[in-house]
């Protein structure tokens, strides 16, 4: 992983099996540490900054690039004004 994907929403499963997914704030490619924030653990949010070892990684995924925008839901508004028909 490159500094590039600072920002980037990413998912690590650990090798006893738990899977944690956050926004990746430091890359430390000297030591293979990644600190991640926001941090949800196996679907539970953590509230806090987790620190992880790359010997402590079996898999590691992108979820959501840093330069990918977030997609909003759409809106609960009509998009072309409703006229009614007085015919009916």
């Amino acid at each position: 992983m490159e500094d590039k994907h600072i920002g980037s929403v990413i998912s690590a499963e650990t090798n006893d099996g738990n899977v944690y997914q956050g926004k990746l704030t430091t890359l430390d490619s000297n030591n293979g540490n990644i600190t991640m924030a926001n941090v949800i653990k196996n679907g539970l949010p953590l509230n806090r900054c987790i620190t992880l070892t790359s010997s402590d990684i079996s898999r590691l995924k992108v979820i959501r690039a840093a330069n990918q925008p977030v997609l909003q839901a759409p809106s609960s508004q009509p998009s072309a004004p409703v006229t009614k028909n007085k015919n009916l």
